[in-house]
């Protein structure tokens, strides 16, 4: 057991010990003991604890069953340059002048919201993770009826809901074929590297504007699209 598990358990058990009301009954200290619990249980599974985000370990292992489950829709169909799915970035704006001006509090509650945001505008059975300090990143399959313009319409919500940057591209069912068996590491790249790239126009145009800035490539055939708020 490693010594981050053997500190988890020993919360829980110091909790349990806690929450007898036959023996302690400082109920704020039992909720603050709880609190620290599922802090460091979230830790442990692999999440984000200020945004309750999927973490980069967890993220990837996500795209591995969302890969699976996509391939496996699309059992014996040749068609490789179908768009099955979106994958993108999104880069919190001003992050760093916010912590510089105003403290690392009021940046945290910057990437909560953009956190917020993001997962109000997509689906309970979409990925969304923290791959980095001000970063998060997706991964959107639509469903049969649900076109590149209703994922743009999302996102563009999205846009008006937080202060950030945001590039998408599609992922084509060659693509994730060729994704399932890749490493991890590369995985993530190969996954990450066409928004990653859009997104860095965005942000660049964000700092020109002053505003919330998406640039949107619907098709691996059509050109990138710039959408603002």
């Amino acid at each position: 057991m490693s010594e981050g598990s053997t500190g988890w358990f020993g919360k829980v058990g110091e909790w349990l010990d806690w929450h007898n009301p036959q023996k302690y009954a400082d109920a704020s200290k039992q909720d603050a003991l709880l609190h620290q619990t599922l802090e460091m249980g979230k830790q442990l599974m692999g999440r984000d604890v200020l945004t309750g985000l999927p973490g980069r370990g967890l993220f990837i292992e996500e795209i591995r069953i969302k890969i699976g489950m996509v391939i496996r829709d699309n059992y014996g169909k040749d068609d490789d340059v179908r768009v099955v799915g979106y994958r993108g970035v999104l880069d919190v704006n001003g992050l760093k002048k916010i912590n510089d001006e105003q403290g690392h509090g009021a940046g945290d509650k910057l990437i909560q919201q953009a956190a917020d945001a993001l997962t109000k505008n997509i689906r309970q059975n979409d990925l969304a993770a923290r791959v980095g300090g001000d970063e998060l990143a997706f991964f959107l399959v639509p469903s049969s009826d649900e076109g590149s313009d209703v994922i743009r319409d999302k996102m563009k919500q999205l846009l008006r809901d937080a202060p950030v940057s945001i590039g998408i591209a599609p992922v084509t069912l060659g693509q994730v074929r060729d994704m399932q068996s890749l490493p991890d590491n590369d995985l993530f790249d190969a996954f990450q590297g066409e928004p990653d790239g859009v997104m860095y126009q965005a942000k660049e145009r964000s700092r020109e504007t002053g505003k919330s800035t998406m640039f949107f490539q619907a098709h691996v055939d059509t050109p990138v699209v710039e959408i603002g708020c």
